[in-house]
């Protein structure tokens, strides 16, 4: 009898310990007795009856579900395969579990939906160029929609957009075509310039030869005009030099070419310092130191 009243007594402990339950601080307990929601226990130690209750952990912390990659068709027709991160937090545990069946699931389904709706409606360039235009309209979209769950969505980030294998394989041709031309353009307006400073180059060195010629066939012009100059008053100061030199002795060299003239017969003449006279100076005391006429003879007579 000791024994059975011990043992039912063990069974009872047992049970009583199996209703006990730990709630986190990161977590909100809801207790349901036969399906039917009893209460909702705060972080601590509390109590439920084993068999007949049943606790739901909710976490309501920040947490992070990720979307999964699928691939959206863009305005102008293009294939992007995308995919994102979706932050919530549990606002109202009791909605999040009774207001729609496995939030877990519900969200990353719904953010999908938003995705394709939104991004459907933009240009590839729009949506590379407007992520973070693209993850708030997302958010606000999903934080109106879960509302009703007791959900709060804080964020929302695209995490990779990519086109499809078709798309990235064309882009990249068109992306070196683009780079091409651009190489091209870059290659003539080089060249161009180029060009351009060549034939400045080829211009300021024509007219460098020009001034050059000019300034030479002018050194040339001013040394030929001193030259000639030069020569003109070598041939002036020669000529003058002739002039004041000949010009006594020309009468002398007429009376030397009279004398000539006179002994080619054999005559006989005197030249005085006074030039040709055919006079014979006498000084002597009988001539009174006259001069005295002398004609011309024949030597034999």
């Amino acid at each position: 009898m000791n024994w059975i009243i011990f043992g039912v007594i063990a069974i009872l402990f047992l049970i009583l310990l199996m209703g006990f339950r730990i709630v986190r601080p990161i977590q909100r307990g809801l207790v349901e007795r036969f399906g039917n929601y009893t209460r909702t226990c705060d972080p601590g130690l509390t109590w439920i009856i084993p068999f007949v209750d049943k606790m739901i952990k909710v976490n309501v912390t920040e947490i992070n579900l990720d979307v999964t990659k699928q691939q959206v068709i863009t305005k102008d027709n293009l294939n992007l395969d995308i995919d994102a991160v979706v932050y919530f937090r549990v606002t109202d545990p009791l909605k999040a579990v009774y207001k729609v069946n496995n939030y877990w699931s519900a969200i990353p389904s719904l953010a999908q939906t938003t995705l394709r709706s939104i991004i459907g409606e933009m240009f590839f360039t729009e949506v590379n160029a407007q992520r973070q235009t693209i993850n708030t309209k997302i958010e606000q979209e999903l934080d109106t929609q879960t509302q009703t769950w007791g959900i709060d969505i804080l964020r929302v980030e695209l995490q990779d957009v990519q086109p499809s294998r078709e798309v990235q394989a064309a882009m990249d041709k068109v992306v070196t075509a683009e780079r091409e031309k651009e190489a091209a353009v870059t290659r003539s307006l080089a060249e161009k310039e180029s060009s351009k400073e060549i034939a400045e180059a080829t211009v300021i060195r024509a007219e460098a030869e020009k001034r050059s010629s000019i300034e030479r066939a002018e050194g040339d012009a001013r040394a030929k005009i001193l030259k000639a100059q030069a020569e003109a008053e070598s041939i002036r100061m020669v000529n003058q030099a002739v002039e004041d030199t000949f010009r006594e002795n020309a009468q002398k060299f007429k009376s030397l070419e009279v004398a000539e003239n006179s002994l080619v017969n054999n005559s006989k003449i005197v030249l005085t310092e006074k030039g040709i006279n055919p006079s014979l100076i006498l000084n002597t005391e009988d001539a009174g130191g006259g001069v005295v006429p002398v004609r011309s003879r024949p030597v034999g007579s």
